[in-house]
């Protein structure tokens, strides 16, 4: 078998290794058959001193295994050290992070609690204006008693719109919620 057959064949069979280590061991074996050439020997010669390609290819990628393996332990071994010397500083970070987190949920329900005040607020100021104004009205001052109830309708009115819009936004809250602290609803 001549080089170039070699080459090819050895290319072969050491498919499923990354290209750049296949051009290694192209460019290394390429050169040994060379080097047994300028020798003396002829080219079929030198390829029959490299043995059978099928042994090579098998000792290649065994080599190549052990290989990451090391390198899969030792990273292994960095990785515990570094997570361990590092730890100070990324509990700190998750704990701030996590605190952060809290405190703007909590800010927004804070926030949808007193939109919740607000709410309230204008339906008794619905009710309580209506009764005042009536009493107003019943008592003589009749102009008084409709600008009461006129305010007191818009009060009322108002109600509404500010419950449908802290519904939505309780909905939305409750599941935001939920996806952050995983809990389902």
């Amino acid at each position: 078998m001549n080089k170039a057959t070699f080459l090819r064949k050895l290319r072969v069979k050491l498919y499923g290794i990354p290209n750049e280590e296949i051009k290694e061991r192209i460019s290394f074996y390429s050169e040994i058959i060379d080097d047994k050439i300028e020798e003396g020997l002829s080219e079929d010669d030198a390829v029959k001193e490299l043995g059978d390609i099928n042994k090579l290819a098998e000792q290649i990628s065994g080599e190549r295994t052990e290989r990451s393996k090391k390198e899969k332990s030792s990273r292994g071994a960095g990785s515990i050290i570094l997570i361990c010397l590092g730890a100070p500083i990324w509990i700190a970070l998750a704990a701030a992070a996590f605190a952060v987190v809290i405190s703007l949920i909590a800010s927004l329900w804070a926030v949808i609690i007193s939109l919740c005040a607000v709410d309230l607020a204008f339906a008794v100021a619905g009710i309580g204006g209506f009764l005042i104004s009536v009493i107003t009205i019943l008592g003589g001052s009749v102009a008084p008693g409709f600008l009461i109830m006129s305010a007191a309708l818009v009060a009322s009115g108002l109600a509404y719109p500010v419950f449908l819009g802290v519904k939505a936004l309780t909905v939305w809250s409750a599941k935001l919620t939920s996806r952050t602290f995983i809990i389902t609803i």
